[in-house]
C-alpha cells in the first residue's frame, strides 16, 4: 500500500492512489493510503485529496441525517415508555423490542460515519503536512478557490500561513476577493493564528471590521488583537460602540480589546472611548506596549451564572450530564467494580445537585431570555422542542419534567453536541439560517464515551464541533464536575468555542 513520492513523481497519481485506496478496506487503512499520498507533496496530490472530500461529506452527511431520524424516533418511543397511562405489558414489550432494533441500527451508522471522519481527519492532516513551495502555491492559487467545505478553507489558509511572510501576504489577497461568510472566517482565523506577520497588510482586516455578518467582524477583530498592530486600536474602540449592547459580538470585541491593551474595562464602549482618548497619542507613537494582554472569559452579565460562569446571550441551551456516573454522592463518590454506587438518602448525588444549580440558573435569566434543556446519557434527549422564554410558567414546566427524569447510561458527548448545535441551528447539515441560541453551556462528569459505554477518543467530538460550529456562532461553556470528568478535553472544547471552563470543587 506504500505510496513512495518517487514512485508517484514517475506515474500517474491518480492510478497510484487508487491502487492504494480501496473501499474494501478498513477506514485506518484508507486513512493510511492518504496520508502516503500527502507525503508525496506536489500538487497533484493536494488536489486529489481536495477532490475526494466531497464525497466523503455528501456520504457523511446522510449518515448523520440517518442517525438524527433514528434517535428522534427512539426519543419518541422511550416517552410513550415513560407515559404513566401506558399499562398493557405486551406494548411495553415491544416498544422496547423496537429501541432495542433502532439502538443496534444506530450503532452500525455511527460506525460508518466514525470510518468516513477518520478518513476526513486524514485529509486534513495531510494537507497540513505538505510543505514544498508548489504545494504552497497550489493552495493559495486554486485550493482556497475550490475548496468544497470551511474545513478545506481552513487547513488550506494554515498551511499557507505557515510558509510565511509571503503566505501571509496571499492570504490577506485572497481576503479583498473572497465574499462569503463561511470562506472569510477560516481565513481571517488563519490569519489570526498567525498575527504577528500580518504587519503592514492590517488594513485588510480592519475592512471586515464593518462586514454584515457579526461572525466576520469578531473574527476580524481576532486577527486585529493578535497583529499588535497600533492602527487597530481606534478601530477596535470604535467598532466596540457600533455593535448592540448585550450582544454576543459586543462582548467579543471587547476581549479582543482587552487582548491587544492588557486593559479590563468590560464591554462597555464609553469606557474603552475615554481610554483611548486618553491613550490614542501614545499608542501611535509606540510607546504603549501592544498584544501582551491575556484572554478573558467573556464580560459578566445581569443573569447570574451557572456553575460560576457568567450567563451571557439571551438564548441559552443547557446540556446537562445525567449518566449512570451521576448518581454517585457529591462529596463521596464510590465505585464497585467500575459501577457507580448510588448516593445514601443523607447524601446529595451529582444528579441532584445539578438539577438544583440548574433550576437555580435558569430562574435567574430575564424574562427576555429564552432557553432549553437537554440531558444526555447514551443518547441525548431535550426536554424542550425550542427554546421557551424564561418565565415561571416555564420554568415550573421544567421542574415537573425533571421530576421523571434519572441518572443512567453512558457519557455520549457527541451525540448532545450534535443535537444541541442543531438546536442552535447552526449545524452545517441544516439549511443556512440565522442562529437561535448565543450559548451552550455543557455540564459533564466523566469522558466522551459511544452510545455502549465504549470510551471514545475525545478528538473525535472535538473536530466534529469543530466542523459544526466552525464559525464560532455558538459560544460553548464548559463545566466538570467530579474528579473523574476530562478537563482537558472539557477545556479544549471551551477555548476552541469562544467559551470558558469550570471544575466544580
Amino acid at each position: 500500500m506504500l505510496l513512495a513520492a518517487a514512485a508517484l513523481a514517475d506515474g500517474d497519481p491518480r492510478a497510484r492512489f487508487k491502487e492504494a485506496y480501496r473501499k474494501d478496506t478498513g477506514a485506518e487503512q484508507r486513512r493510511a493510503a492518504i496520508l502516503e499520498l500527502a507525503a508525496a507533496d506536489v500538487p497533484e496530490a493536494a488536489a486529489i485529496l481536495f477532490d475526494l472530500w466531497p464525497g466523503l461529506e455528501r456520504d457523511a452527511a446522510k449518515l448523520r441525517s440517518r442517525l438524527f431520524v433514528l434517535r428522534e424516533t427512539m426519543r419518541e418511543l422511550r416517552a410513550k415508555l415513560r407515559d404513566p397511562r401506558l399499562d398493557d405489558d405486551r406494548k411495553r414489550t415491544r416498544l422496547l423490542e423496537e429501541i432495542q432494533e433502532l439502538n443496534g441500527e444506530d450503532l452500525g451508522v455511527n460506525a460508518q460515519l466514525a470510518a468516513i471522519e477518520i478518513e476526513q481527519d486524514g485529509i486534513l492532516e495531510g494537507i497540513g503536512l505538505m510543505k514544498s513551495p508548489e504545494v504552497v502555491a497550489w493552495l493559495a492559487s486554486t485550493g482556497l478557490r475550490e475548496a468544497s467545505s470551511p474545513l478545506l478553507v481552513r487547513a488550506a489558509a494554515r498551511r499557507v500561513a505557515a510558509s510565511g511572510a509571503a503566505g501571509v501576504g496571499t492570504l490577506l489577497q485572497a481576503l479583498e476577493r473572497v465574499r462569503r461568510s463561511e470562506d472569510l472566517i477560516p481565513l481571517l482565523q488563519a490569519l489570526g493564528e498567525r498575527g504577528e506577520a500580518i504587519g503592514d497588510g492590517v488594513g485588510a482586516v480592519l475592512a471586515h471590521l464593518s462586514h454584515k455578518d457579526w461572525a466576520v467582524r469578531v473574527a476580524a477583530a481576532y486577527a486585529l488583537a493578535r497583529a499588535a498592530r497600533p492602527e487597530g486600536v481606534g478601530p477596535l474602540v470604535r467598532a466596540l460602540g457600533q455593535e448592540k449592547a448585550e450582544s454576543r459580538a459586543r462582548d467579543e470585541i471587547a476581549r479582543c480589546l482587552t487582548l491587544l491593551t492588557g486593559q479590563k474595562l468590560g464591554n462597555d464602549p464609553e469606557h474603552w472611548a475615554a481610554w483611548w482618548r486618553a491613550n490614542e497619542a501614545k499608542v501611535l507613537e509606540g510607546t504603549v506596549e501592544l498584544g501582551k494582554g491575556r484572554e478573558t472569559a467573556s464580560a459578566k452579565g445581569d443573569q447570574g451564572h451557572f456553575y460560576g460562569i457568567p450567563q451571557v446571550g439571551r438564548r441559552i441551551l443547557y446540556v446537562v450530564d445525567v449518566s449512570g456516573s451521576m448518581e454517585v454522592s457529591m462529596t463521596n463518590p464510590k465505585w464497585v467494580d467500575g459501577r457507580a454506587v448510588a448516593a445514601r438518602d443523607d447524601e446529595t448525588s451529582r444528579f441532584d445537585a445539578a438539577v438544583k444549580e440548574l433550576l437555580r440558573a435558569t430562574r435567574q435569566l430575564r424574562r427576555d431570555a429564552t432557553y432549553a434543556v437537554i440531558f444526555y446519557a447514551s443518547h441525548a434527549s431535550p426536554l424542550h422542542d425550542d427554546l421557551v422564554a424564561a418565565t415561571p410558567e416555564n420554568h415550573a414546566k421544567l421542574e415537573q419534567m425533571i421530576l421523571r427524569e434519572g441518572p443512567g447510561g453512558s457519557t455520549n458527548i457527541y451525540e448532545a453536541m450534535d443535537l444541541a448545535l442543531r438546536m442552535a441551528n447552526v449545524h452545517p447539515d441544516q439549511k443556512k439560517g440565522a442562529a437561535t441560541a448565543d450559548s451552550i453551556y455543557l455540564l459533564s462528569d466523566g469522558s466522551p464515551t459511544d452510545p455502549e459505554g465504549k470510551t471514545e477518543d475525545p478528538e473525535r467530538t472535538l473536530k466534529a464541533v469543530a466542523a459544526w460550529n466552525g464559525e464560532q456562532r455558538v459560544a460553548i461553556f464548559t463545566i466538570g464536575i467530579g474528579r473523574e470528568h476530562n478537563a482537558a478535553f472539557l477545556r479544549r472544547l471551551a477555548e476552541e468555542n469562544g467559551g470558558a471552563y469550570f471544575a466544580v470543587k
